[in-house]
Protein backbone atom coordinates (compact mmCIF):
# COMPACT_ATOMS: atom_id res chain seq x y z
CA UNK A 1 0.00 0.00 0.00
CA UNK A 2 1.04 3.62 -0.72
CA UNK A 3 1.32 5.20 2.74
CA UNK A 4 1.79 8.71 1.43
CA UNK A 5 -2.02 9.11 2.48
CA UNK A 6 -3.10 9.69 5.77
CA UNK A 7 -6.61 9.25 7.74
CA UNK A 8 -7.94 10.97 10.63
CA UNK A 9 -10.54 9.07 12.59
CA UNK A 10 -12.22 12.02 14.00
CA UNK A 11 -14.61 11.11 17.27
CA UNK A 12 -17.11 13.14 18.66
CA UNK A 13 -17.73 11.91 22.38
CA UNK A 14 -19.72 13.79 25.39
CA UNK A 15 -17.61 13.43 28.43
CA UNK A 16 -19.42 10.49 30.29
CA UNK A 17 -18.22 8.86 27.39
CA UNK A 18 -14.82 9.45 27.52
CA UNK A 19 -13.73 6.72 29.37
CA UNK A 20 -15.04 3.75 27.75
CA UNK A 21 -14.42 5.45 24.35
CA UNK A 22 -10.38 5.71 24.83
CA UNK A 23 -10.29 1.85 25.74
CA UNK A 24 -11.96 1.05 22.61
CA UNK A 25 -9.70 2.88 20.62
CA UNK A 26 -6.85 1.03 22.28
CA UNK A 27 -7.84 -1.38 20.44
CA UNK A 28 -6.87 0.09 17.19
CA UNK A 29 -3.85 -0.85 15.57
CA UNK A 30 -1.51 1.68 15.11
CA UNK A 31 0.16 2.63 11.93
CA UNK A 32 2.02 5.35 10.67
CA UNK A 33 -0.44 7.01 8.21
CA UNK A 34 -3.33 6.86 10.93
CA UNK A 35 -4.24 9.46 13.60
CA UNK A 36 -7.10 9.63 16.06
CA UNK A 37 -8.26 12.49 17.15
CA UNK A 38 -11.51 12.85 19.76
CA UNK A 39 -13.30 15.95 20.13
CA UNK A 40 -15.04 16.15 23.74
CA UNK A 41 -17.85 18.05 25.05
CA UNK A 42 -19.69 18.08 27.97
CA UNK A 43 -16.61 16.65 30.31
CA UNK A 44 -17.05 17.31 34.21
CA UNK A 45 -14.09 15.56 35.25
CA UNK A 46 -10.26 16.21 35.03
CA UNK A 47 -9.01 15.14 31.97
CA UNK A 48 -8.23 11.78 31.72
CA UNK A 49 -4.45 9.99 31.19
CA UNK A 50 -3.65 8.87 27.69
CA UNK A 51 -2.85 5.40 27.36
CA UNK A 52 -1.17 6.64 23.80
CA UNK A 53 0.33 8.73 22.03
CA UNK A 54 -1.74 7.89 19.10
CA UNK A 55 -4.95 9.67 20.92
CA UNK A 56 -5.38 13.00 20.45
CA UNK A 57 -8.04 14.70 22.73
CA UNK A 58 -9.56 18.48 22.68
CA UNK A 59 -11.56 19.40 25.10
CA UNK A 60 -14.71 22.19 24.02
CA UNK A 61 -16.56 24.63 26.05
CA UNK A 62 -19.41 24.69 23.90
CA UNK A 63 -21.84 21.78 22.85
CA UNK A 64 -23.27 20.92 19.24
CA UNK A 65 -22.63 18.29 17.11
CA UNK A 66 -21.78 20.29 13.81
CA UNK A 67 -19.08 22.46 16.28
CA UNK A 68 -17.03 19.30 17.29
CA UNK A 69 -17.03 18.10 13.89
CA UNK A 70 -15.72 21.79 13.14
CA UNK A 71 -13.11 21.41 15.83
CA UNK A 72 -12.41 18.73 13.94
CA UNK A 73 -11.88 19.93 10.97
CA UNK A 74 -9.27 22.60 12.37
CA UNK A 75 -6.86 20.48 14.21
CA UNK A 76 -6.52 17.22 12.18
CA UNK A 77 -3.95 17.15 9.91
CA UNK A 78 -4.11 14.06 7.41
CA UNK A 79 -5.14 14.14 4.30
CA UNK A 80 -8.50 13.04 4.63
CA UNK A 81 -11.05 12.63 7.58
CA UNK A 82 -13.92 10.17 8.51
CA UNK A 83 -16.56 11.52 10.90
CA UNK A 84 -17.26 9.40 13.90
CA UNK A 85 -19.35 9.50 17.00
CA UNK A 86 -18.32 7.73 20.27
CA UNK A 87 -20.99 4.78 20.15
CA UNK A 88 -19.87 3.57 16.22
CA UNK A 89 -17.86 0.36 16.25
CA UNK A 90 -15.00 -0.39 13.66
CA UNK A 91 -12.16 -2.87 13.10
CA UNK A 92 -8.89 -2.88 12.34
CA UNK A 93 -10.15 -4.51 8.62
CA UNK A 94 -12.33 -2.33 8.10
CA UNK A 95 -9.95 0.53 8.64
CA UNK A 96 -7.55 -0.96 6.41
CA UNK A 97 -10.28 -0.69 3.67
CA UNK A 98 -10.50 2.84 3.82
CA UNK A 99 -6.67 3.54 3.29
CA UNK A 100 -6.55 1.36 0.88
CA UNK A 101 -9.24 3.52 -0.83
CA UNK A 102 -8.23 6.61 -0.34
CA UNK A 103 -4.85 5.69 -1.62
CA UNK A 104 -6.04 5.13 -4.79
CA UNK A 105 -9.31 7.20 -5.29
CA UNK A 106 -9.45 10.59 -6.97
CA UNK A 107 -13.08 11.26 -5.03
CA UNK A 108 -13.61 14.37 -2.55
CA UNK A 109 -15.77 12.49 -0.78
CA UNK A 110 -17.06 8.83 -0.33
CA UNK A 111 -19.90 7.38 1.19
CA UNK A 112 -19.50 3.48 3.23
CA UNK A 113 -22.07 1.87 3.99
CA UNK A 114 -23.12 1.24 8.15
CA UNK A 115 -24.58 -2.25 9.20
CA UNK A 116 -25.69 -3.08 12.67
CA UNK A 117 -23.72 -4.18 15.80
CA UNK A 118 -26.53 -6.48 16.80
CA UNK A 119 -26.50 -8.09 13.64
CA UNK A 120 -23.64 -8.71 11.31
CA UNK A 121 -25.86 -9.82 8.58
CA UNK A 122 -28.34 -6.57 8.31
CA UNK A 123 -27.84 -2.88 7.66
CA UNK A 124 -28.31 0.16 9.43
CA UNK A 125 -30.42 1.61 6.85
CA UNK A 126 -31.81 0.53 2.90
CA UNK A 127 -29.10 1.50 0.41
CA UNK A 128 -29.79 1.85 -3.41
CA UNK A 129 -27.85 0.51 -5.78
CA UNK A 130 -26.84 3.56 -7.75
CA UNK A 131 -24.91 4.21 -10.76
CA UNK A 132 -24.48 7.71 -10.58
CA UNK A 133 -24.44 9.96 -7.28
CA UNK A 134 -26.48 12.98 -7.79
CA UNK A 135 -27.40 15.96 -5.46
CA UNK A 136 -30.59 14.49 -4.08
CA UNK A 137 -28.61 11.10 -3.00
CA UNK A 138 -26.56 13.25 -0.55
CA UNK A 139 -30.24 13.83 1.36
CA UNK A 140 -29.64 10.18 2.74
CA UNK A 141 -26.11 10.35 3.96
CA UNK A 142 -24.79 10.19 7.60
CA UNK A 143 -22.01 11.75 9.46
CA UNK A 144 -20.74 8.87 10.07
CA UNK A 145 -20.47 7.51 6.55
CA UNK A 146 -19.17 10.26 5.48
CA UNK A 147 -14.82 10.20 4.24
CA UNK A 148 -13.87 13.40 3.42
CA UNK A 149 -10.66 14.99 1.56
CA UNK A 150 -9.24 16.90 4.30
CA UNK A 151 -7.34 18.72 2.28
CA UNK A 152 -10.02 19.83 -0.28
CA UNK A 153 -12.60 20.74 2.72
CA UNK A 154 -10.15 23.29 4.11
CA UNK A 155 -8.95 24.55 0.40
CA UNK A 156 -12.77 25.49 0.07
CA UNK A 157 -13.58 26.46 3.43
CA UNK A 158 -15.80 24.04 4.00
CA UNK A 159 -17.34 23.80 7.46
CA UNK A 160 -20.25 22.54 8.99
CA UNK A 161 -23.51 25.10 9.80
CA UNK A 162 -23.05 25.54 13.90
CA UNK A 163 -26.72 26.66 13.95
CA UNK A 164 -27.73 23.30 13.10
CA UNK A 165 -27.61 19.95 13.75
CA UNK A 166 -27.31 18.11 17.34
CA UNK A 167 -27.28 20.63 20.35
CA UNK A 168 -29.23 23.11 18.61
CA UNK A 169 -32.77 24.27 18.16
CA UNK A 170 -32.54 22.33 14.57
CA UNK A 171 -30.93 18.84 15.76
CA UNK A 172 -30.80 17.63 12.17
CA UNK A 173 -29.67 17.70 8.86
CA UNK A 174 -26.14 19.28 9.80
CA UNK A 175 -24.52 17.01 7.73
CA UNK A 176 -26.86 17.36 4.42
CA UNK A 177 -25.97 20.57 4.23
CA UNK A 178 -22.25 20.29 4.84
CA UNK A 179 -21.99 17.52 2.03
CA UNK A 180 -24.41 20.26 -0.69
CA UNK A 181 -22.05 22.95 0.14
CA UNK A 182 -19.32 20.43 -0.82
CA UNK A 183 -21.31 19.17 -3.76
CA UNK A 184 -21.77 23.13 -4.95
CA UNK A 185 -18.44 23.71 -4.43
CA UNK A 186 -17.14 21.38 -7.23
CA UNK A 187 -16.60 18.05 -4.65
CA UNK A 188 -16.65 14.88 -6.65
CA UNK A 189 -18.42 12.16 -4.57
CA UNK A 190 -18.10 8.20 -4.69
CA UNK A 191 -20.55 5.94 -2.60
CA UNK A 192 -18.82 2.19 -1.73
CA UNK A 193 -21.05 -0.59 -1.51
CA UNK A 194 -19.48 -1.74 1.42
CA UNK A 195 -19.70 -2.37 4.74
CA UNK A 196 -17.08 -0.46 6.78
CA UNK A 197 -18.32 0.77 10.09
CA UNK A 198 -21.36 -0.55 12.73
CA UNK A 199 -23.57 1.00 14.63
CA UNK A 200 -26.91 0.10 17.08
CA UNK A 201 -29.88 -0.73 15.14
CA UNK A 202 -31.85 -0.67 18.22
CA UNK A 203 -33.72 2.65 18.19
CA UNK A 204 -35.18 3.43 21.89
CA UNK A 205 -32.74 6.75 22.21
CA UNK A 206 -33.73 8.28 18.84
CA UNK A 207 -33.95 11.65 18.67
CA UNK A 208 -38.16 12.18 18.83
CA UNK A 209 -39.96 13.84 15.74
CA UNK A 210 -40.12 17.71 16.45
CA UNK A 211 -41.37 20.71 14.53
CA UNK A 212 -38.01 22.55 14.58
CA UNK A 213 -36.41 19.09 12.92
CA UNK A 214 -38.88 19.69 10.05
CA UNK A 215 -38.43 22.77 9.63
CA UNK A 216 -34.94 22.54 9.05
CA UNK A 217 -35.84 19.60 6.54
CA UNK A 218 -37.87 22.33 4.72
CA UNK A 219 -35.09 24.74 4.30
CA UNK A 220 -32.87 21.79 3.30
CA UNK A 221 -35.51 21.23 0.76
CA UNK A 222 -35.33 24.67 -0.63
CA UNK A 223 -31.90 24.20 -1.67
CA UNK A 224 -32.77 22.17 -4.58
CA UNK A 225 -34.59 24.71 -6.57
CA UNK A 226 -37.83 22.86 -8.41
CA UNK A 227 -37.06 19.43 -7.17
CA UNK A 228 -37.07 20.91 -3.72
CA UNK A 229 -40.67 21.69 -4.02
CA UNK A 230 -41.76 18.34 -5.21
CA UNK A 231 -39.67 16.86 -2.19
CA UNK A 232 -41.54 19.09 -0.38
CA UNK A 233 -44.99 18.27 -1.36
CA UNK A 234 -43.49 14.29 -1.05
CA UNK A 235 -42.25 15.08 2.75
CA UNK A 236 -45.54 16.73 3.65
CA UNK A 237 -47.84 14.03 2.54
CA UNK A 238 -45.66 11.50 4.02
CA UNK A 239 -44.98 12.81 7.10
CA UNK A 240 -48.06 14.81 8.37
CA UNK A 241 -49.47 10.96 7.27
CA UNK A 242 -46.85 9.01 9.07
CA UNK A 243 -47.11 11.27 12.32
CA UNK A 244 -50.83 11.86 12.05
CA UNK A 245 -49.67 15.82 12.85
CA UNK A 246 -50.51 18.44 10.62
CA UNK A 247 -47.92 21.11 12.31
CA UNK A 248 -45.01 18.86 10.92
CA UNK A 249 -45.96 19.62 7.09
CA UNK A 250 -46.57 23.18 8.28
CA UNK A 251 -43.56 23.14 9.78
CA UNK A 252 -42.11 21.81 6.43
CA UNK A 253 -43.38 24.58 4.24
CA UNK A 254 -42.24 27.24 7.01
CA UNK A 255 -38.73 26.47 6.19
CA UNK A 256 -38.82 26.03 2.98
CA UNK A 257 -40.43 29.74 2.48
CA UNK A 258 -37.68 30.81 4.89
CA UNK A 259 -35.06 29.65 2.82
CA UNK A 260 -31.95 27.65 3.96
CA UNK A 261 -30.00 30.67 3.98
CA UNK A 262 -32.34 31.97 6.88
CA UNK A 263 -31.06 29.09 9.20
CA UNK A 264 -26.53 30.32 8.47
Amino acid sequence: MNKNRSLTLAFSCLGNTLTSLLNNLELITAKENLKILVIVQKWEAKQPEQKSKKIDLVFLDNIGLSRSRNAAIKHANTNYIWFLDDDVALENTDIDDVLNIIQTGVTEFYRVKVGCIEWKNKLFKNYKKLEKVRKINLLQVSSIEIIANLDYVKKSQLLFNENIGLGTVYPSNEENNFLIDAWDSGAKFTFIDKVLIRHTCIFDDRILASDKIFEIKGATASRFNFLGVLLLCRWFFRFSIFHKNLGYGISLIKGFLRGYKHYK
